[in-house]
Parts: structure tokens; C-alpha cells; sequence
């Protein structure tokens, strides 16, 4: 991520209106069937941490990053030090491991589509082989080509995706979105190829 928008000073201020407080449905609705003991997992704009630490309380090993400071000190406070927290720029972020996932809510829409191509860069080179990615991406927001979130279109998303992963599923959520989202975002999952 870009400090573009000023994400340390959002987070200090609380203005965090993505922030749900707690775990992604989404997120826990999958992890309740499958087992991710052992899988090395990123989460990338992880925020406070809600999310890396569902994936850590599920046996995954979790790195975990944002650009803000206060986000990974306040992610730290409330979930420990079971999860590797970094601080980086995701765009450019290179780590010494490979990840069996990548975890995704939030963050491919708080980058600029400029920049988009540079993440999903990122996104690649840190999966193992056949490493999975996936997640939900906004696919409208209340003014349109304006941001953060920046939305994509389904169509868009699939053939994004279809580059270098082979996609494994594609939904517009239901029971998978928190009310306020319904319609709003999909649900993917995809393999790197």
C-alpha cells in the first residue's frame, strides 16, 4: 500500500470505516471447513489484525502487514505476538519465506488501480507454487471512481485473476458479506499457476 492516503493518520484518528471490529464472515465461514494447520499465511493491509489472528487461532503461521504504525501496534496489543507483524510497504514487499496463502479483504481496493498490477506483483512472488490466493474484493462502492475502496467489475476481477492464477471459484456473496456489503463485494479463490 501507498501512504497516498494517509493511512497512519486514519488509523490514529480512528476514520477506519472499514475496520468491522472483528473477524471477516467470509473469512470465518471458510476457516470453519478447512483445516489450515501448518500453512504459512500473509495478510497484507491487515489492519488491526482481526483477520491474521483468525488464521492464527486456526494453526496457521501468520505474517502479517500494513503500512500504518498505529494499525500493527494496535493489532499487536490485541492479539499478540503469535503473528509476525511488519511493518512494509506491500508494494514492495519482499520476505525471506513463501506463503501456502494470501489472505485478501481490503486491500487490493485501498490501492489506486495505478498501482494495482504492482500489489498483485507482490501477491505472486511471495506464494509457494500452486500457493493459493483469495479472498473478497469490492466490486461497487457509493461514488464510483472515487476512492479508497476502488471498486472492479466481476469481469474485470476474473480475467485480473486469470493471468497468473488459475480461478477455482468466483461468487457474488451472500450469507459471506456483512449486511451493509451485500451485493457490494465477491468472493474469490484462485491458484497460482
Amino acid at each position: 500500500m501507498t501512504n497516498e492516503h494517509n493511512w497512519q493518520g486514519r488509523w490514529l484518528s480512528r476514520n477506519t470505516p472499514w475496520d468491522l471490529g472483528d473477524v471477516t464472515p467470509a473469512l470465518n465461514e471458510w476457516l470453519v471447513d478447512n483445516d489450515v494447520s501448518g500453512w504459512k499465511v500473509l495478510v497484507p493491509g491487515c489492519g488491526l489484525g482481526h483477520d491474521a489472528a483468525a488464521w492464527s487461532k486456526a494453526g496457521a503461521e501468520v505474517t502479517a502487514v500494513d503500512l500504518a504504525p498505529a494499525a500493527l501496534e494496535s493489532a499487536a496489543d490485541l492479539y499478540g505476538s503469535n503473528i509476525k507483524w511488519r511493518l512494509a510497504n506491500i508494494l514492495s514487499l519482499k520476505l525471506p519465506d513463501k506463503y501456502d496463502a494470501v489472505w485478501e479483504y481490503t486491500c487490493f481496493c485501498a490501492l489506486s488501480p495505478s498501482v494495482r498490477s504492482d500489489y498483485l506483483y507482490t501477491v505472486r512472488s511471495n506464494l509457494k507454487a500452486k500457493g493459493r490466493y483469495f479472498g473478497m474484493v469490492f466490486l461497487q462502492v457509493p461514488s464510483p471512481g472515487q476512492g479508497p475502496p476502488f471498486a472492479i467489475s466481476p469481469l474485470d476481477w476474473k480475467q485480473t485473476l486469470e493471468i497468473d492464477f488459475e480461478l477455482v471459484n468466483i461468487e457474488a456473496p451472500t450469507s459471506r458479506s456483512i449486511t451493509v456489503r451485500q451485493g457490494a463485494e465477491i468472493w474469490f479463490e484462485a491458484q497460482l499457476r
